[in-house]
C-alpha cells in the first residue's frame, strides 16, 4: 500500500499536472544516449559462385574418393596448427579448398594479425573470409582434411633418395646402456638418442667415463645417416 501512494503522489505532482500525453515525450531518451548495439562490420564476407569452379572440382572429387578409401582422415583443429594454403577442410559438413591468404596484417582495435582469404566450396561457391573467421568456423564445426597417404609416402620417398650431389654430414644414432645398476637397468625402454659428426663408434668409444653416457658401455641400437 505504501508504494501505491508513493506512485500516486509522484503523478500528482504540480510539476506535472498540466503535462498531457503527448507531453511524455519528455521520459524519452535521446538518441545519442541510448546504448548502441555493437557496431556491425563495414563489410561481411559471403558466398559468391566461384567462376571458375571447373578448375576444383576434380579436387574435391578426388578428396571425397580418398577419404572412402580411408587414404585421407578428418582430424580435429588444434590450437597452434595454422590454416595452409592447398589444403581441404570441413565446414558444416561442407568440403572447402582454401586457395590463398592474403598477407597478414593487424586490424584497427585489436593486436591481433588477421587476412583475407579465398576459399572454394565444393557445392560450386566461394567466400573471401578472413582466416580467424575459418579457424573459429572449423574449430566449432568441422575438421582438417589429412594430406593422401600416397602423396605423403611419395614426398618421403624423394626425401629419402640419395643421388652424387648429396652429401653425408653425420650420423644419427639410438644407444641402450649395458650398465647392470638396477636403477638403470630395470628401466624398459630406456635409450640415448643423439647426432654425431664423426663415427658412432668412434663417438661411444669413451662412454663409460662420460655422463652422458651414464659412465657405462652402451650397445648401439640403430644408426642413420644424415644428407645435406
Amino acid at each position: 500500500m505504501a508504494k501505491n501512494k508513493e506512485l500516486e503522489a509522484l503523478f500528482n505532482d504540480p510539476i506535472l499536472e498540466n503535462i498531457e500525453k503527448e507531453d511524455l515525450t519528455i521520459f524519452d531518451v535521446p538518441e545519442n544516449l541510448k546504448k548502441s548495439n555493437k557496431s556491425q562490420p563495414d563489410y561481411v564476407a559471403k558466398r559468391v559462385r566461384c567462376d571458375n569452379f571447373e578448375d576444383y572440382e576434380p579436387g574435391f572429387k578426388e578428396v571425397h574418393e580418398d577419404l572412402n578409401s580411408g587414404k585421407r582422415q578428418l582430424v580435429c583443429l588444434t590450437k597452434k596448427q595454422t590454416l595452409q594454403i592447398g589444403s581441404y577442410y570441413i565446414i558444416s559438413g561442407m568440403l572447402m579448398f582454401i586457395v590463398h591468404i592474403d598477407e597478414l596484417y593487424t586490424k584497427l582495435r585489436r593486436k591481433k594479425k588477421d587476412a583475407r582469404t579465398r576459399c572454394v566450396f565444393e557445392n560450386g561457391t566461394e567466400t573471401d573470409a578472413y582466416l580467424d573467421s575459418l579457424r573459429k568456423a572449423i574449430s566449432s564445426d568441422g575438421y582438417v582434411v589429412t594430406e593422401s597417404n600416397d602423396t605423403t609416402e611419395a614426398y618421403f620417398k624423394q626425401s629419402l633418395e640419395v643421388n652424387e650431389k648429396d652429401i653425408q654430414d653425420g650420423w644419427i644414432y639410438v644407444l641402450k646402456s649395458k650398465s647392470e645398476k638396477s636403477e638403470i637397468k630395470n628401466q624398459k625402454n630406456f635409450y640415448k638418442v643423439g647426432f654425431s659428426t664423426v663415427p658412432v663408434e668412434l663417438r661411444i668409444a669413451n662412454a663409460r667415463n662420460e655422463p652422458t653416457y651414464l659412465m657405462d658401455n652402451v650397445e648401439i641400437v640403430a644408426i642413420w645417416k644424415t644428407l645435406i
